[in-house]
């Protein structure tokens, strides 16, 4: 029974591990250029499609910022994936590329192409 009894206290008591749907990539931008970004979102999706690294969710704009949304399962391969057609795009320049291990105020990093 003790180690029913441990097994339960260590399930119960340590947090579900983070759902890996959640993980991201998130492009910004200081700008809401959304037409100049559409070349770059073209190459994005292409380059995601039929990759079984994740794909591009789509973008925000407001506030003075562009926000392009990639999700996966694991984000650094997601980003490692992209992120050579990031530092080719001209328009990428100074962008903030944001690494999120889970959903919002999860554990991320940040990169600045």
């Amino acid at each position: 029974m003790k180690f029913i009894d441990d097994f339960l206290k260590t399930k119960l008591t340590h947090p579900s591990p983070t759902r890996v749907e959640e993980q991201a990539v998130l492009i910004y931008f200081a700008n809401e250029d959304l037409e100049g970004s559409i070349p770059l979102q073209l190459k994005l999706e292409k380059l995601l499609t039929n990759s079984n690294v994740g794909m591009f969710a789509g973008n925000e704009v407001g506030s003075g910022t562009l926000v392009l949304h990639l999700y996966g399962t694991d984000a650094e391969l997601l980003f490692q994936h992209i992120e050579p057609t990031l530092r080719a795009d001209e328009f990428c320049r100074e962008a903030k590329a944001v690494i999120r291990w889970g959903g919002p105020n999860a554990p991320q990093r940040e990169v600045i192409l």
